[in-house]
């Protein structure tokens, strides 16, 4: 049976912070030897388990076996310190990939609108001018030490104005509709999600 290779960039990822994580942990010339030994021998039952002539579901299924017994064959190599800065890199790691999740998200979620709105190319250029414009003003006002809270209020306010007034010159009124409809389903949707 031919293996699927899990060739995702998730799975690229994982694997180049578990090498970075490795690195990071200084580990000693008898745990590198042991380490490399105990990769070789699970390379060699992987390359085993390929040639065998298993379904897919019982390969996957040996796969968790061999992967669980080298994590423990690990566990058992490094000392607590060494386990304790793993599990602070892994957490560090997590939390990178859910912000990466989320960008990935967010590309997906402007490709949708401009599929919703029947966006020429020309106004989503327009529009992306227009949002850049937008958060370099906005963090303008943040950041000004001179302003007071009330002032960046009042600020904040007026740049909120006059952001929907260019985004409505730069729509068709039918647009404008629609994404007046699709902000109204969106707070809808969040309101339900936080009565749950």
């Amino acid at each position: 049976m031919k293996a699927k290779k899990p060739g995702s960039a998730q799975h690229e990822r994982m694997k180049g912070d578990k090498k970075d994580m490795i690195k990071n942990i200084n580990l000693t010339e008898a745990q590198k030897v042991q380490l490399k030994a105990d990769r070789e021998a699970y390379k060699q039952k992987i390359s085993q388990l390929k040639s065998q002539n298993l379904t897919e579901a019982q390969y996957q299924e040996q796969v968790k076996i061999l992967h669980a017994e080298q994590r423990a064959k690990m566990q058992a190599l490094l000392t607590p310190e060494q386990k304790s800065q793993m599990a602070q890199m892994r957490s560090a790691n997590d939390e990178r990939g859910k912000f990466e999740d989320n960008k990935s998200k967010a590309g997906k979620n402007k490709g949708d609108l401009k599929e919703k709105l029947a966006l020429s190319d020309d106004q989503a250029a327009q529009l992306k001018v227009q949002q850049e414009a937008f958060k370099i003003k906005r963090e303008a006002i943040k950041n000004d030490p001179i302003l007071s809270q009330e002032q960046k209020k009042e600020r904040m306010k007026a740049l909120m104005i006059e952001a929907k007034q260019q985004r409505t010159s730069i729509l068709t009124p039918d647009q404008v509709r629609t994404m007046k409809d699709l902000k109204s389903e969106h707070k809808n949707k969040n309101s339900r999600k936080a009565r749950k």
